[in-house]
C-alpha cells in the first residue's frame, strides 16, 4: 500500500523479531473477525458503541475516569492498555470491578478488578485482558484472507465459573438482505454447568434475525472454558450426545477445558451441559 518510489517497508525488511511480531498481531486480527463483526452490527443496528471509555459500564466508578487516556473497552468486556511513551519496560493497568483474565494467555491466573497491577511490558503486544463473564467468538484457522475464512468453523471461549453471555453476528457479508432479517444474531449464556444457545435475537433497526441462506460456516468446532473451579468429566448435548473433555490446570487451581467438535450449529438453539 504504497509508492512505487517509496522505500519498502515490507515487515521482513525489519528484521526477524519484527516480521514474528507482525505475523503473531495479523493472526490474531483474523482470528477476531467474528468479535469484530459482531461489533460493528450492534453499533450499526443498535447504537452500541465499538469503543468505549473505561467508566462506561460504570460511571461511578471515579477511578476509572483517572485512566481514560491510556485504557478503553472493546465492547465491555475486552480492556486495553495502551503503552504510550517509547522504551516504556513497565506499566500500571487499572482494571474495573470483576475478575479479569489474560487475553494472550488463558493459562495465566486471573487478575482482581478495582485496583491497580503494575506489569511489565512486552515487545511484541500490548497488555490485553477479558472480564470473566464474557464469551468471545473467534475463527482460529490461519487462512490469506476473510474470503477464504468463510467456510471455516467457529470457537467459542468462556470466561469465568459462573454467569457469563455474549452474542455472534453474522450475515452474507456481501449483500443488503440483512435489512430482511437474513442474518444470524444469536445469544449465548453460561451458568457454571451449562452453556445455551438463543437464535433470533432482534437488532433495533433490523428486527429478529431469520437466519441465513449462504456459504457462510455456522458450525462450532471447539468450545473452551477458561477458569473453571472444578474438572468437567464430560460434555453433552441436549440431544444426549456425549463429547470428551481435556482439561488443563491454572497456576491458580481452576481449570481450562476444551470440547471438540460438539456438532452444534449457530442460528439453532441447543444446550451444552458440562458434568463434573
Amino acid at each position: 500500500h504504497a509508492h512505487l518510489e517509496t522505500k519498502r517497508r515490507e515487515p521482513w525488511m525489519l528484521g526477524e523479531e519484527i516480521t514474528q511480531n507482525v505475523r503473531e498481531q495479523v493472526s490474531v486480527r483474523y482470528q477476531m473477525l467474528p468479535f469484530w463483526y459482531t461489533l460493528f452490527a450492534q453499533w450499526a443496528h443498535s447504537g452500541i458503541p465499538i469503543m468505549q471509555p473505561l467508566w462506561y459500564h460504570d460511571p461511578s466508578d471515579l477511578e476509572a475516569f483517572k485512566h481514560q487516556n491510556t485504557h478503553y473497552l472493546l465492547g465491555k468486556d475486552i480492556l486495553v492498555r495502551a503503552v504510550t511513551k517509547a522504551g516504556e519496560r513497565s506499566v500500571d493497568i487499572y482494571l474495573p470491578t470483576g475478575t479479569w483474565f489474560d487475553f494472550w494467555n488463558v493459562q495465566v491466573a486471573p487478575l482482581a478488578g478495582g485496583k491497580l497491577h503494575h506489569r511489565k511490558t512486552s515487545s511484541s503486544r500490548v497488555p490485553v485482558y477479558v472480564r470473566a463473564g464474557a464469551i468471545l467468538a473467534k475463527k482460529m484457522r490461519r487462512r490469506r484472507s476473510s474470503l477464504t475464512m468463510v467456510a471455516d468453523p467457529y470457537t467459542l471461549v468462556i470466561y469465568g465459573d459462573e454467569q457469563a453471555e455474549g452474542f455472534v453476528y453474522l450475515d452474507d457479508g456481501q449483500s443488503h438482505d440483512f435489512k430482511q432479517g437474513k442474518f444470524i444474531y444469536d445469544k449465548l449464556s453460561f451458568n457454571g454447568s451449562e452453556l445455551v444457545a438463543e437464535p433470533s435475537q432482534r437488532l433495533h433497526a433490523v428486527g429478529a434475525a431469520s437466519g441465513l441462506n449462504s456459504k457462510q460456516s455456522t458450525s462450532i468446532e471447539r468450545v473452551v472454558f477458561v477458569g473453571l473451579k472444578s474438572a468437567p468429566r464430560k460434555a453433552s448435548l441436549d440431544t444426549g450426545k456425549d463429547f470428551e473433555v481435556t482439561t488443563t490446570t491454572m497456576p491458580n487451581g481452576a481449570f481450562v477445558a476444551h470440547v471438540k467438535k460438539p456438532t452444534c450449529h449457530l442460528g439453532t438453539s441447543w444446550k451444552l451441559r458440562l458434568t463434573y
